[in-house]
């Protein structure tokens, strides 16, 4: 699923997996200023939707916690990096994925603004976002 989501935002955005988009890990010594990852979101804690732990939807729907880290050469362009995410998945709600098969729809996309998580050990500006995506099989 974190591949699916993180191939979805490289189609819609400039963005290059390897290069300024991450998956499962963020490079310490990336050369790119600007950049992302996409972590699964354990955060220690179990969320539950209905009653159920996320991902245990008992149906056709898989609930995925989402974590975001955005990364910039300033203050700015970091938010920038940030908000770039949240506008795609947060305010494009109802959007198919992944691109080549087009057998996933997320129908609700929960999360709260990114927030400023301070500067790494080269000077870089980071931010953290969390979302929890709410994602239906099309294929059935």
């Amino acid at each position: 699923m974190l591949k699916d989501i993180a191939l979805y935002i490289a189609d819609e955005t400039s963005k290059t997996i390897g290069t300024n988009l991450f998956i499962g890990f963020f490079p310490s010594d990336a050369h790119q200023t600007n950049a992302m990852s996409f972590l699964k979101n354990s955060g220690g804690e179990t969320i539950e939707i209905d009653g159920r732990p996320v991902g245990d939807t008992g149906g056709d729907r898989q609930d995925f916690a989402l974590k975001v880290i955005s990364r910039g050469k300033d203050y700015l362009s970091a938010s920038d990096e940030a908000y770039l995410i949240y506008n795609k998945l947060v305010l494009q709600q109802g959007m198919v994925f992944p691109p080549a098969t087009e057998d996933k729809i997320i129908n609700v996309v929960e999360g709260v603004l990114p927030q400023d998580i301070g500067q790494d050990k080269k000077g870089r500006w980071e931010f953290s976002a969390n979302y929890l995506l709410k994602i239906s099989d099309c294929s059935k």
